[in-house]
């Protein structure tokens, strides 16, 4: 490691032994070390109970080795009996999980409050007992002292992490429930599973949302418009419990069902923002690693309601459902993210269509014809359209495949609009495929709205010549009904068979011919 890299003096060993009474005094040793070999000596000498990681150069590629070195101290050493590491301003969800398998808890807090937090944490550490009640103390006075914070960021709030399950029960009401005055200030308690092994599931996005920071992008995207694309990279922290189809249950949905699917988690600390060229240019060098027929792309993009977080998720829990042999990449368009938001949302996708066509284009020509597939979802498919006609405005002439499989999912578009424009996707397509379902509540309500049927709402069915229409009113997994392209196994499963080896719907498991009017179509059998 190098010498910059600090295991410096908030970095110390702090003893914990009994004082008179029942209270615990907290004796504090501040230690430097720069290698393995000195934080070996450092935990050996001095028997820690607690060891707090700060990361003081603030070097996005120095701030992962300290806890890195300390995970291999901690996994190597005998005789330790460190019940508690903090981590601050270097933590990251992948290795928190990591640490969690050598000691009882792991505390983590990044940004501006982390010494607010962490100077409550340590006051009560001496008077109160088990570690968590200390968490759950401190992090409840730390809101009341600077209920502002309420609503900071993921990435600034402290996170709680151990594979103690028994400790859910204490306080996790008070951890969840409402802020007087101030809303939720929840998603602070981690579970981890003993024999769990996550990955960090990579991720490219490219959004027009405005950052939430524009100084500390790791916040996030706001759900506001920006005048300009932003490029980058993240990563999502996918469970070895995850269901196929799932984003994840809480704790206590788990306990009820007795049935594991870990929730699916932005990892905050990963995002990082990139100029354009050094954008393209990271995935051409990514790619070069994969074998050539595996050089390929999955763009996703949402639909209404939908903010960055939750398209990051649900990109994440794609790309590992269908096995995406290539990269995974997502374009978020700034919907408000709220189900009361729809006309505003209606005129962000309208105002994004430039934008995902750009995007389109450039990730075409970074790529390589007949390797980027799309999948399009709801609101997201109004900008997919458009976006496409005008791509086949521009290479009209060249007349060759530009994409490989499309995916048009509850496509919340006027019919006739469809009808008229769809016809691109023929020409620009190896295959297209639409989703249909009677079950979608979502675009059952768009069509009363707009007094016109949606092309991904059936009856009508919607029937294009070039394009594979496949209802799966079968499949109904939500509320509204309007996810199942992505909660469901069996369209899961025929989306990655489309993507594997392009089989034509006469020749697909599961599918069973139907006509309308004459014209054919498929019925997806759950």
């Amino acid at each position: 490691m190098p010498e910059s890299s600090p295991f410096g003096p908030s970095q110390f060993g702090g003893s914990l032994r009994r004082a008179a009474g029942t209270q615990r005094e907290l004796s504090i040793t501040a230690a430097f070390a720069t290698r393995a070999e000195q934080t070996m000596s450092v935990l050996q000498k001095h028997h820690p109970a607690i060891v707090h990681v700060r990361n003081f150069s603030q070097d996005p590629v120095l701030e992962v080795q300290s806890p890195a070195e300390l995970l291999r101290c901690l996994s190597e050493a005998e005789g330790l009996s460190v019940g508690c590491v903090v981590l601050e301003d270097c933590f990251t969800l992948m290795q928190a999980e990591a640490l969690a398998e050598h000691v009882s808890a792991v505390i983590g807090i990044n940004g501006r409050f982390s010494e607010f937090f962490l100077s409550t944490f340590y006051a009560r550490l001496r008077i109160d007992g088990l570690y968590y009640e200390v968490f759950d103390a401190a992090h409840w006075s730390f809101f009341h002292h600077h209920p502002e914070t309420v609503k900071a960021a993921p990435a600034d709030r402290p996170y709680f992490i151990t594979q103690d399950t028994t400790s859910m029960e204490m306080g996790y009401a008070r951890l969840h429930s409402e802020v007087p005055g101030q809303g939720f200030a929840g998603g602070l308690f981690i579970p981890v599973e003993s024999d769990e092994h996550a990955i960090a599931y990579p991720l490219y996005y490219g959004t027009n949302r405005k950052p939430v920071d524009p100084d500390d992008l790791t916040k996030g995207y706001s759900s506001e418009r920006d005048d300009r694309v932003h490029f980058g990279t993240c990563k999502v922290i996918v469970p070895k419990s995850h269901k196929i189809g799932s984003l994840g249950s809480p704790w206590w949905k788990q306990l009820l069902t007795l049935s594991p699917d870990g929730l699916l988690k932005v990892d905050w600390p990963s995002l990082r923002n990139l100029v354009e060229e050094a954008y393209w240019n990271h995935i051409r060098k990514e790619l070069k690693k994969n074998a050539s027929d595996s050089r390929a792309s999955v763009l996703y993009i949402h639909g209404y309601n939908i903010s960055f977080e939750r398209a990051a998720l649900r990109a994440a829990q794609l790309g590992v459902d269908l096995k995406v042999t290539g990269i995974m990449t997502f374009f978020s368009w700034p919907s408000k993210g709220k189900f009361i938001g729809y006309p505003m949302d209606e005129a962000s996708i309208e105002a994004s269509e430039q934008a995902i066509a750009e995007y389109l284009t450039l990730l075409v020509r970074t790529i390589g014809s007949g390797r980027v597939h799309i999948i399009a979802h709801s609101m997201g498919n109004r900008a997919l359209l458009r976006a496409m006609n005008d791509l086949f405005t521009r290479v009209a002439k060249q007349n060759r495949v530009r994409f490989g499989q499309i995916f048009l999912a509850a496509a919340d578009v006027d019919t006739e609009v469809f009808r008229k424009l769809a016809h691109v996707y023929k020409t620009l397509a190896k295959r297209t495929t639409l989703y249909v379902s009677s079950k979608d509540k979502a675009l059952a309500s768009s069509g009363i709205f707009h007094d016109y049927p949606r092309a991904g709402f059936t009856p009508p069915v919607t029937i294009v010549q070039g394009i594979d229409t496949v209802e799966a009113s079968s499949i109904d997994l939500s509320f509204l009904g309007h996810g199942y392209y992505a909660d469901a196994r069996s369209l899961l499963q025929d989306m990655h068979i489309l993507l594997q080896r392009d089989t034509p719907p006469s020749r697909r498991f599961g599918l069973q011919e139907a006509t309308a009017n004459g014209l054919h179509y498929w019925v997806i059998n759950e």
